[in-house]
């Protein structure tokens, strides 16, 4: 997985996170096994509509995840990578990494993702 040098993934686009987190609240507790899922981004401006999390979302903020589902991140995700496939390389990129797991799918909310393109890249 490349880094990502430039905003470069597609509104709706899919891509894919993995975390060892768990579903159980307030708990140190992750999964024995690694789990992964497929999500869609969501474009900024649905994310931060008043239905989500009302024009409150940084800059660098990618949203992603399913709005009418409750597969999602969840519990101790945070840190959990958002990798985008792009056609036009070839190549999976590191586009962001899980800043809120957005509300663990019991209210269907995007789940946030700091974008690596600001700054993080070159910390990184």
């Amino acid at each position: 997985v490349c880094l990502a040098e430039a905003a470069s993934i597609d509104s709706e686009q899919l891509c894919l996170t993995a975390g060892w987190g768990s579903d159980l609240e307030n708990t140190a507790t992750t999964e024995q096994y690694l789990k992964y899922l497929p999500v869609p981004t969501v474009p900024t401006e649905r994310c931060n509509s008043s239905i989500h999390y009302n024009g409150v979302l940084p800059e660098n903020a990618i949203c992603a995840g399913f709005l009418n589902s409750n597969k999602t991140t969840c519990y101790n995700d945070e840190g959990a990578p958002l990798m985008c496939y792009l056609d036009g390389s070839g190549q999976w990129q590191l586009e962001g990494i899980l800043s809120y797991h957005g509300n663990c799918g019991k209210r269907p909310h995007p789940a946030i993702y700091n974008s690596i393109t600001s700054n993080i890249s070159t910390w990184i």
